[in-house]
This record gives C-alpha cells, structure tokens and sequence, in this order.
C-alpha cells in the first residue's frame, strides 16, 4: 500500500498531545512495517524515519489558510495513495479521497475553544474542517470508549455509516521510574494545565489554597504549562487565592524534566473537565506518581483502578484527596503499586500494531 500521513502537527513549535501522537504513532509505524510506501506531508521540514520506505514530502505554507485547504489536498492526490491518515480532523474542506482514517482526539470543541473568546475564528476554523473530513472518512479512530459514544451521536447525521475503532495512546519509555528518585525530598504536588479551560488549573489552585495553612508550607504546587500564554492567568488566580509565594509555574519543560517532576511530586493532580485520553496520567503513573484525577469520561476511563478519583468540580473534594495522600504513606504505595501496573498495559507499538489493521481494513474495503 502507499500511505499518507498528515504531519502538519508536527511543525507546531510547542508541547502538543497531537503533536506526541503523531510523532510516536509514525515512529512506532516504522519500527512494525519495512514494507509499505508512507508519504508524510508537511508545512516545513521535520523528522521522519530515516528508512527506505518512508519519505517527507514539504506542501507549500506561504498563504498559511490553503496549506491544508488546497496544498495538501493536491499534493495528496497527486500522490495516488492507496490511504490517507487525518492524525487530526481538521483537514481540506474539499477532499473527498476514497480511503481516509481520521484520528479525533476529542469532539466537544466548547471544551477547547470556548464560545466567546479570542479564540473563535480557530472554533469556526475547526468546526467546518472537521465536518468536512468526517463527511469523507471510512474509519475513525478515538483513543477512548468515551470519545467514541461522543463521535457516534455527531455522526449520526452527517456520516452515520462510518466505522469508529477505540485505540488507545501508548506509553513512552522513557517516562519510569529513576534509580535517583528520593522520597524523602518530595516537597510538592505537580499539576498540569494550557490556555484551555477544561485543564481545571483555576481548580486545582482553589482547592490548594484550601489546604492548612502549614501544610502549603511544607508541600508546594508546581504547575506545568504547555506555553507561557496562560502564565499571566495561573499567576493571577494564585496571587487572589494568596498562594502565591508556595505556587510556581514551569514553562516548556523538557521531556527529562517532567519526568523528573512525575518521580518527585508527592502526586499528580489532574481533575480536567474533560479529556480525550489523558496521557499525563499514565505518564505520571509509570514514573511512581500517585494521581488524582475526575472521577468520569475519559480520565476515569484511562485511569482504571490506579488513581484517586474526583469530583473535578468540588474544590473540598480535591482538598480531601491531596491531604489523604500526603497524610497516609500506605495510600501513597497502594496508588503506586496499582499505577505502574496500569501504565505497563500502554504502548506505542501496540497503537501502531491496531493502526495498520485499520489500514488493511479500510483498503479492502473499497478496493
């Protein structure tokens, strides 16, 4: 078969889960298949495996709105694929391929991009996009059951004979446990949140101001933020809540980083809103974290048995769980113990492995 990717989301410049979706399905890909032609497509030149069979080939960017709108399309066409991979939905309005997977991350875009904000022209931008691939897709793929009840009812009146098949993200290797990792010097809860309301970081700092006055003095919050756009908001709602001088916020950590961050934190705190998968669970959980998270959707769903669950929307809750875990060293184990199990049944190569059956799948389909 000749495949073709859409790797437009990995010339984003920043920390993006599409963005480590696409890269480690693609290099997971190569490692599994020597046989296929891939074509990768995108805006500027990026990384892609370095073997015979697979191959960069860089659309045109300098009017940025028909990059996918027209550019890609021809050049995809061009190509004469046998498939075509969306790793997200928003692609060119006017191409109707024969054999198109889409991956959808999420499908309620008022989580992302809420209603009235800075951010409309992106939500209408996404939303016609995305009506359109889903129009023209044989097979989608979600990376949650969650995901996929949300993906049928949208369906349901514009492509309601469409296939979807759940394939969950995978587990980097990297993120485990470290040999340096001290017990004894954990002296804070991490956290995680970017510019979109559904992170629920403005609930996360008031149920961390709720915590004994004391106990903010001896266990810190670090938050991880994907840019530094929503740094002014996390600081602000932290100096309101005076907890300010005990909350520091990280910006464009690196990989090794975080991974130090999972290894040292009393816990990780993470009761989005919502989510289409949750890779920063199981990252946490492979590293040794234990990790509060919302007790419904997709986090529940990723989470298992391994984690804290909680109201994301009941700030007391959230207090009650990081005291339960910072108080009871037997609590910390258990939620330990049950996360690294939870984290080995993850991986990349498995993703990849379901991927290219999906391939075949949507090739004989309309061969």
């Amino acid at each position: 078969m000749k495949i073709g990717i859409d790797g437009t989301p990995l010339t984003i410049p920043f920390p993006y889960g599409v963005k480590n979706y696409s890269n480690q399905l693609i290099t997971s890909i190569s490692k599994l298949d020597k046989n296929n032609e891939y074509t990768i497509f995108a805006s500027k030149k990026i990384s892609v495996p370095n073997q015979s069979n697979f191959r960069l080939k860089i659309i045109p960017n300098f009017f940025p709105v028909l990059k996918k709108q027209f550019f890609l399309a021809f050049f995809a066409k061009k190509e004469k694929l046998d498939v075509f991979h969306y790793l997200e939905p928003y692609g060119a309005i006017f191409f109707s391929y024969p054999r198109i997977v889409t991956t959808i991350h999420d499908v309620n875009l008022t989580r992302n991009y809420p209603t009235f904000s800075k951010y409309i022209l992106n939500r209408i931008y996404c939303e016609i996009a995305r009506l359109a691939v889903s129009k023209h897709t044989k097979i989608f793929i979600t990376p949650s059951n969650s995901i996929k009840k949300e993906l049928r009812l949208y369906l349901n009146s514009i492509n309601k004979h469409a296939k979807i098949s759940v394939i969950p993200e995978g587990l980097d290797k990297s993120f485990k446990v470290l040999k340096n990792r001290n017990a004894s010097k954990k002296n804070f809860i991490l956290s995680m949140g970017d510019f979109s309301p559904r992170k629920n970081v403005p609930g996360v700092l008031k149920a961390y101001s709720r915590l004994p006055k004391d106990l903010r003095k001896k266990i810190n919050l670090k938050i991880v933020a994907s840019t530094q756009e929503p740094v002014r908001i996390f600081e602000k709602k932290a100096k309101d809540l005076k907890v300010d001088s005990t909350t520091k916020i990280l910006v464009n950590v690196s990989k090794s980083k975080l991974i130090d961050l999972y290894n040292n934190a009393y816990c990780f705190l993470y009761p989005s809103f919502y989510e289409g998968f949750g890779l920063p669970i199981i990252e946490a959980m492979a590293c040794g974290c234990p990790v509060i998270t919302s007790n419904y959707g997709a986090m529940k769903e990723t989470a298992g048995n391994a984690a804290f669950l909680v109201n994301p929307v009941n700030a007391s809750e959230i207090k009650n769980s990081m005291i339960q875990i910072i108080k009871s060293k037997s609590l910390r184990k258990k939620l330990r113990i049950l996360g690294l199990k939870r984290a080995s049944e993850f991986s990349w190569l498995n993703t990849a492995k379901q991927t290219l059956k999906i391939y075949e799948r949507v090739y004989r389909q309309t061969s």
